[in-house]
């Protein structure tokens, strides 16, 4: 049964705190200026991800640059080691050390292994590891969300936490936690039910995972 089921989680009101098992980054300073920003700009930080050392997270509903912006904040107001998918063409040169010291994970699409299969690999290899996609794959308008992030997690057996930005509450964070089970249509069903409870920036812009 997954998580995301239960009518209380549809969108949290309750205080972000991050459990145990969950790999950290940062400081008290840097949490202190995530939370402040926040603050600063009316937004709240609310729920909280799985207590596990590995897990997906997808943020959405994504039709805004202001959401990727705002979503990092809240997750270094809340002190997770998180990270991001980029092409291997992004790590190469002088700049490349600094793309991976801001969490970003290099994929060669080139490679005879697929992405999901590096990063479901990745996620075998690792004891702790937390990665973030935006499913909608754009800003614009797409009819329904590409279905990559659910097979990396079902290749890697690691559960998917709904990170959201509604921007009719000004709340960002963490709604429940899906385990999946396979059957793609009922996961999506349970993930749109919830995603359509949270306001876009952009209504008109966004697509939900069942079309």
């Amino acid at each position: 049964m997954n998580d995301a089921s239960t009518p209380d989680d549809i969108i949290p009101s309750r205080p972000a705190h991050l459990p145990p098992r969950v790999p950290r980054r940062g400081n008290a300073f840097s949490r202190a200026l995530g939370r402040f920003l926040l603050w600063a700009m009316g937004w709240k930080v609310v729920g909280s991800p799985p207590d596990e050392p590995k897990f997906l997270v997808t943020a959405a509903p994504h039709t805004s640059n202001w959401d990727g912006a705002i979503f990092l904040i809240a997750i270094v107001a809340l002190g997770i080691d998180m990270h991001w998918i980029g092409k291997h063409t992004l790590f190469e040169g002088r700049g490349g050390r600094f793309m991976k010291w801001m969490g970003g994970i290099s994929v060669d699409r080139k490679a005879a292994q697929d992405v999901v299969g590096q990063i479901a690999q990745r996620f075998r290899e690792s004891t702790q590891l937390v990665i973030v996609l935006a499913p909608e794959g754009t800003r614009r308008r797409v009819e329904q969300w590409k279905t990559g992030f659910y097979r990396m997690a079902e290749q890697a057996g690691v559960p998917i936490a709904l990170g959201f930005m509604d921007y009719a509450k000004k709340r960002v964070g963490f709604g429940p936690a899906l385990t999946v089970t396979g059957d793609v249509s009922a996961d999506l069903a349970t993930m749109d039910a919830f995603y359509r409870r949270v306001t876009p920036r952009f209504p008109e812009l966004y697509a939900s995972p069942l079309n």
